[in-house]
């Protein structure tokens, strides 16, 4: 009797499960939205527009989106080809909302270069954002030996082995990193020719994503997937995004001698927002799934 009532209250209430499920359909149909339009915002961007920051918000939303499937990827307890296949398919239907936008967004009079160049620049940076959402969590889940476990599994520690860093997982490491290395090459078609142009853009997204999820996204997960307390835990990470976000700003107010006054245009406003609303959407994201029913569980 007793191992049937701690049973039950490991398990998912169902009105939580639902609720879940509704947050990150909600969360999936707001960010392809806002993909969507992100190349039409940035066509009618000009100094000194509030369209400015709907344009931030989106810019942190695509961040997040990547942030999560990464996580998804590297932490979940499914087997690796399924967590590849919801990881394909989000990076691609992510991907398509935005290339979507894009082509109904261009000027017809434009070059063939001016529009395809676009598409492959971010063909180019995409893996090296992903790569770098996912560093911390391959820590989390090699070295410290955690994963996303649903709750209907009652003992995980017996029904999954053990996450160990093997040859196999060497070698699809390195195929990861060779086809990240080769997906830099197309960022040139955005950038200048020089080699050392692409790897130094391409080496400060790799340094920018990982430092947000370590900084940003680890702290969400250690906290938001504890088995009590999620509304003491949503409102303190609410409190570290909020001084994350006012961090990045006053930092690159900063770099930018203290330019006086600061707009929505601005670039240190901009970087905070985005960084704002990177972390936001990753934890409405977090939220989702928690409420579904999966915790941080050692193996």
């Amino acid at each position: 009797m007793d191992n049937r009532l701690a049973v039950n209250k490991q398990l998912p209430n169902q009105k939580n499960r639902a609720i879940g499920i509704a947050i990150l359909v909600g969360f999936t149909l707001v960010c392809l939205t806002g993909n969507g339009f992100l190349a039409d915002l940035t066509d009618r961007f000009a100094p000194g527009d509030t369209i400015a920051f709907l344009m931030w918000i989106i810019v942190g939303f695509i961040f997040s989106q990547g942030a999560l499937l990464t996580l998804w990827l590297s932490l979940s307890s499914d087997k690796l080809g399924r967590r590849s296949m919801i990881f394909v398919a989000g990076v691609i239907a992510a991907f398509a909302s935005w290339l979507l936008g894009f082509l109904l967004s261009l000027d017809l009079h434009s070059s063939f270069r001016q529009q395809i160049d676009p598409v492959l620049f971010q063909l180019g940076i995409l893996p090296v954002f992903l790569f770098g959402f996912s560093i911390p969590f391959l820590g989390i889940r090699f070295f410290l030996g955690r994963q996303l476990v649903r709750q209907e599994s009652l003992k995980p520690e017996k029904n999954s082995t053990r996450p160990r860093f093997t040859i196999a997982s060497l070698m699809i490491l390195t195929t990861v990193v060779a086809l990240v290395g080769g997906s830099v090459e197309l960022t040139r078609f955005g950038l200048d020719s020089a080699a050392e142009s692409r790897w130094y853009v391409s080496g400060i997204c790799l340094a920018v994503s990982s430092g947000c999820s370590l900084l940003g996204i680890v702290p969400m997960v250690t906290g938001l997937f504890r088995e009590t307390r999620l509304r003491i835990w949503s409102v303190v990470i609410l409190f570290w995004s909020l001084a994350i976000s006012v961090a990045t700003t006053a930092i690159f107010h900063a770099m930018n001698a203290g330019r006086i006054p600061i707009r929505w245009n601005d670039e240190s406003t901009a970087m905070g927002l985005i960084a704002l609303f990177f972390l936001i959407g990753s934890m409405i994201g977090l939220i989702g799934i928690r409420l579904v029913g999966f915790r941080l569980v050692k193996i």
